[in-house]
Parts: structure tokens; sequence; C-alpha cells
């Protein structure tokens, strides 16, 4: 009898906490389900991050339930800027672990993989940078080179002038390359090229940088490289499941190949062989005593930040750099290639897709970019000075307008971007009160961008939008989330807007595109990571003939 008491009191007892308090009296149970299992578990939401189809899912809650859902016992979604998107991206919220994933030299994530990769054990140091910071030590490392990546910076700095003339001419060399021979152009590795090119020159120094426009074997090779150490196949166990994979590690049952190590291991050898050729050329520098091209403008930002924080601490500043520094150093330069590769060409493709796609869109955009007073005419000029400038580019209504058009639509990664609610008090997200802390907050550019109220037709490329000619313009600028918002900004987002403005104008000045026929638009888009090996757009480029530049 006692014993049949027991177990119908234990019943009870799972059967409160494990259905009703969670369906019924849990802070989150007002905010609707995403799916009736919401309450109960992750298996569903994970399931769908497993698979790659958690934005598409959740926009279709959106759709179904309102601007904010719950995708499980303690993790919601949101699609709505007041009371939302703004208090979560605004400040007060941290990031979680999902993003200790990018920490670099030292990942817990990759840590295990490095011993049963290689014999020489794992660094129990981690090695932070901007974007994988989580708390308030992000702030600390923003400061350290916000001033270098600002829109005045980027748009006037005459080293800068100069970086974009020599990998704009290495890039139309290539194009022109293609139209003289006729041949398709495979513009995906070639955009992506452009945009490691022009950052690596950046961060480490022209001298410095990949030349990976001209040298294709080495740019497929470091493309590879990072696609086996960022593949899509085992992301999920990285970065949502890194627990689990660890237990079931344990158990013998590897979920996480080896390779997956092994490749991490060399890319970030790689950024450690760059932050020392940019020691080197920093050292030419100073015996030139000049700042010239070779001057790393991100790395000295940084070593200068470094030196700084050391002096305050009664460190010798003029001391040499320790090894802990160096490996700072490289996880922050080493971070800031990878965001170029994971946004930059993919983002940049899509544009030229789009206008490929659009020939009318196409003869406007040459109209435009040959009424400026300096256009972008072949051949290039050997003085950097006779580019346009950036606020000349800047100005100009319709290459602005087809650019965040493209981007709204899949400029950005198809990643929730998560945030953890404080716990320092109860949160309030929409109309919903009393939010505790530790609830992790998703919001997707990808859902943000096809808010129909907002964006009419918004799964249709409409350039006009952004001019005033399709729905209310300035509430679609509110809207508007390709790079972020608040605090935690993208912090390159001036740069890749300079880059895109100049490359699409360099092309469009001249050429004509259109994709190959029959050539199916492959570039993978639904995953944490997009582009993968076989991706590829392939453009015909056609030199305009009777005009000025041809």
């Amino acid at each position: 009898m006692a014993l049949s008491l027991f177990i119908s009191g234990l019943s009870i007892v799972a059967l409160y906490f494990g259905i009703i308090q969670p369906y019924f009296f849990s802070p989150l149970s007002k905010i609707p389900n995403a799916h009736i299992l919401a309450p109960l578990t992750t298996v569903w939401i994970q399931t769908k991050r497993y698979r790659g189809q958690d934005n598409k899912v959740v926009n279709q809650a959106f759709h179904r339930k309102g601007p904010i859902v719950r995708l499980g016992p303690n993790d919601i979604a949101v699609n709505t800027l007041e009371k939302g998107v703004k208090t979560v991206h605004g400040g007060g919220f941290y990031k979680p672990d999902w993003y200790s994933f990018w920490v670099n030299y030292g990942s817990v994530f990759y840590r295990a993989l490095y011993q049963r990769a290689t014999s020489e054990g794992a660094n129990d140091c981690r090695y932070t940078n901007t974007f994988s910071a989580l708390g308030n030590e992000h702030r600390i490392h923003r400061r350290r080179i916000t001033n270098v990546y600002a829109k005045s910076f980027i748009q006037h700095d005459q080293q800068v002038r100069r970086l974009f003339h020599t990998i704009l001419g290495r890039f139309i060399s290539q194009i022109q390359e293609s139209s003289q021979k006729g041949d398709p152009l495979d513009v995906l590795g070639l955009n992506m090229a452009y945009g490691l090119d022009f950052v690596s020159a950046f961060v480490f120094g022209l001298s410095s940088g990949t030349r990976f426009i001209q040298d294709v074997q080495a740019r497929n090779a470091w493309l590879e490289q990072y696609l086996k150490s960022h593949s899509n196949g085992y992301m999920f166990w990285l970065v949502e499941m890194p627990g689990l994979r660890r237990w079931l590690e344990k158990w013998g049952v590897t979920v996480v190949p080896n390779l997956v190590g092994e490749a991490r291991k060399g890319l970030e050898r790689w950024g450690l062989e760059m932050v020392d050729k940019a020691e080197d050329a920093m050292r030419e520098v100073s015996i030139r005593s000049s700042l010239d091209d070779d001057l790393p403008i991100v790395y000295n930002q940084l070593k200068l930040a470094l030196a700084k924080e050391r002096q305050s601490k009664g460190i010798d500043a003029a001391s040499d750099v320790p090894q802990e520094e160096r490996l700072q150093l490289a996880s922050e330069c080493f971070d800031h290639m990878v965001a170029t590769r994971d946004v930059f060409g993919i983002a940049f493709t899509g544009i030229l897709s789009d206008i490929s796609s659009h020939p009318h869109i196409q003869e406007k955009l040459h109209t435009e970019l040959t009424t400026i007073a300096n256009p972008l005419k072949l051949p290039l000029s050997d003085d950097p000075s006779d580019l346009p400038s950036a606020t000349e580019l800047e100005s100009l209504p319709l290459l602005n307008a087809i650019i965040k058009e493209s981007l709204r639509l899949r400029g950005a990664q198809p990643v929730p971007n998560p945030r953890v609610t404080p716990f320092n008090e109860p949160t309030q997200i929409g109309p919903y009160e009393k939010i505790p802390g530790g609830v992790r907050v998703n919001c997707f550019a990808w859902c943000l961008h096809r808010n129909e109220a907002v964006f009419p037709d918004c799964e249709s490329w409409r350039p006009e939008r952004w001019l005033g000619g399709y729905g209310d313009r300035a509430e679609q600028e509110k809207w508007f989330w390709a790079f972020g918002s608040g605090s935690r900004k993208c912090l390159g987002d001036n740069l890749a807007m300079e880059l895109m403005r100049y490359g699409v104008a360099l092309i469009y000045t001249t050429f004509r595109t259109s994709i190959v026929p029959q050539e199916k638009v492959s570039v993978t888009m639904s995953k944490s990571v997009t582009g993968r090996l076989g991706d590829r757009l392939l453009l015909r480029l056609k030199r305009r003939e009777g005009n000025e530049f041809s």
C-alpha cells in the first residue's frame, strides 16, 4: 500500500513538473508555442537546427502565432522591433556559450579534437575576440579596434584608398581576362578572394596579405581547409550540443571526426604565420620611418591598444610581445578573415546574381554609374586619387538600393544570433513580463526581412522599395538588420559596404553580366556556414561597345 502511494505521488509530481508546470505555470507559458512539444523539450527545435531548417520553421511559426514564439522550455524567438530586437540587442543581454565555438587557439570545443588529432595536447587557455567575447569583455575587445572600422576612417584614410586601388586592380584583371576570352566566370570563388585579399591587407599589411585573386590554387586550398574545420555536417554538435558530444565520445561514439580538429589547427597555424608576417612588416615600416601600404592597419591598432592596457597595469609597454598576447592578436585577426569568408563573398555573389537576373535594372545602374564626376572607367589609372570617392558612391541612390535589397533577401547568415536574458531582474519582451534570467532569445535577420507588413511582396527582389517606391521606406530602414544592431552590431559593416559599392561600380560601369543559360545558381544559404564545396555562380561578362569606356 505504502509503495503504491509512493509511486502515485511520484507520478503526480512528475506529471506536474514535467507537463503541467511547463505548459501552464512557467514564466514563458503565455508565449505562443511554435510546436506542441516546445514547453516540454528542446528535441523539436534542435532537430530543426540539426537539419538547418530552424530559420524557415521559426518564420512559419511567426506567421501562425505572432512575432514572439516559444521554441523550447527555456528558448524563445523574437521578430518585432519595439520591446523585441531593440531590447534584446540594445544592451544588458549577454551572448551565450553558443558563441564560444568562435574562440580561437584553445577553444573548449576543439580541445578534445586537438588531443585526438595530434600528439601535442591542448592549450587550456581560450583566446576570445570581438565576436566571441561574452559579457562585458566584449566592450574591451571592440574598443581596441573600433576606430579603424569607423566609416570616417574607411572612407577618408589615404592608405585605405590605396588598398582599394590595388585590390580592385587585381579583381578587374580577372574579369577582363574572362571577358576577352568569352569564357564564363565562377564569381563565387573570385568574390571570396576579393574580400579576403582586401581584409588580409587591411589587417596584416599589403605585402603580408593573401593573393587569392590571382593564386587560385592557394585560394581553393584555404577555402577547402576552412570548410573542413567549419563543416555544416558537424556544426550542430560543435555549437548547439558540445556537452552531449563530449559525453558520447566518452562512451566511444564519435560524432565529429578527427579531420575537423586537424583542419582547424592548420588554419590557426596559418593565422599565427600571418601575425608573424605582420610583426615583420611593422619592423620594416619602423626602420623606414614611413607610413606606407605595408603598415598592418588593424594589427597595428591592436598592438597599440594592448600596449596601452599593459602600461595601465604597470607593465613596460615597449617590451616584446609575450606569447599570450601573440595568441590574442592572432585570435582577433584570424576572426576577421573568418567573418569575411562567411559573409562577404556570399553576399556579394548574391548581389551580382540579382543584377544579372534583371537586365533593365542593370541598364539603369550603368547609367547612374557613368554620370558621376569620376566614373570607375578602364583601364584603372595608376593614381589611387583617380578612384571615385567613397562618399560619391555612397550618394548613388540606385547602387545603394540594389545592395540593400540583395542584403535583405540573403545578405546575412541564417543563424539565430542568440542572447540570454539577464539574471539581475526579470525582463519584458513584447507584452510578456517577468521573463526570468537565463532564457535564450533568438533573432533572425532572415525572418525580420520577411515581414510582409513591412516589406510588401517580401520574397521578391525590388530595389525600388529603398527609393520610396514600394512600401514605407522609413519603416523598412528600421527593420533592415543585415549587420545586426546595438553595441554588438557587425564591426565590419562599413568596410563591407565600401567593398560592395566599389566592386559593383567597377563591374557595371564597363560590363554587362548574365547568368550562363541552364546554369542553376548554387550558393548554400540554409546552414550555419554559407557556401560549400561545389557551390558556384557562373556569369558571362560582356564589355560594352560604342561608349567612352569601351
